[in-house]
């Protein structure tokens, strides 16, 4: 982010800096129900595909989402991360995982936040 969106980025790492969020436990938060690993970049790419899912079809239940419908989701998704020599390379997985992790979160709080203010159709 700090290329391609320097003001953004810095806003992140205020609130996520030491003593504010502790986005891993805010993800797992999210996603303990559906099966999927916290330290697992198809996992966490599972979980940011799933959300997404959920807000376009306005799902709220998040227990309407199963864990064999995740592991569905994972299962389409691993075999095109690994035939990603960018994405296998030394480290990658790794950073796509915790980036992926993070983007749930911060899509998760804006969905949230949109509940609350009644724009969830314009969210």
């Amino acid at each position: 982010m700090k290329k391609t969106s320097p003001a953004a980025s810095q806003t992140v790492s205020e609130a996520f800096q030491t003593g504010k969020y502790n986005y891993g436990q805010i993800y797992w938060n999210i996603t303990k129900a559906s099966g999927l690993r916290e330290n697992d970049a198809a996992d966490a790419l599972s979980a940011y595909m799933i959300l997404g899912y959920m807000i376009v079809n306005n799902v709220q239940d998040g227990d309407r989402v199963t864990v064999p419908m995740a592991r569905g989701v994972r299962s389409q998704l691993t075999p095109l991360l690994a035939a990603n020599s960018r994405l296998t390379a030394p480290g990658m997985p790794a950073q796509l995982g915790e980036e992926m992790k993070l983007q749930t979160v911060i899509i998760h709080a804006g969905w949230q936040s949109a509940a609350r203010e009644n724009t969830l159709s314009n969210y």
